[in-house]
């Protein structure tokens, strides 16, 4: 099944600090969790993207490789563990964190351009 495409918005969201200006968000939808193949069926969550952290917290399983940071999105959903994932346009790389990811957090440097992180923000409405 496919996921949600991100959306642009430009107003509070969930338990993020401050506002989100011009972040992209991402919603993974329910159905998407049918390419999970863990079993799991987690709450959906609305994600925001920033710059990479410097402390990105532990790895939740191994990375993988996926088409879409939605798809890393229903991943970090149907995974308990899961509160933040990066993501790499460039590699199509997947890894999932287990740190709450704050928008007050240090970026880490130097900058890895093609890395961003996803912080939940919170849930989405189905």
């Amino acid at each position: 099944a496919a996921v949600g495409d991100p959306a642009l918005a430009t107003s509070q969201c969930g338990s993020c600090d401050g506002p989100i200006h011009d972040h992209m968000l991402l919603q993974a939808h329910r159905s998407s969790l049918a390419t999970v193949s863990d079993g799991s069926t987690g709450e959906p969550h609305l994600y925001t993207e920033r710059s990479l952290v410097a402390d990105e917290g532990r790895g939740v399983h191994a990375s993988f490789t996926v088409h879409k940071a939605t798809e890393c999105a229903a991943r970090c959903d149907a995974t308990p563990a899961c509160r933040s994932f990066s993501y790499s346009t460039w590699e199509r790389a997947c890894h999932l964190k287990d740190k709450e990811v704050r928008e007050g957090d240090q970026a880490k440097l130097p900058v890895n351009w093609h890395y961003r992180t996803y912080m939940r923000c919170g849930t989405s409405e189905t």
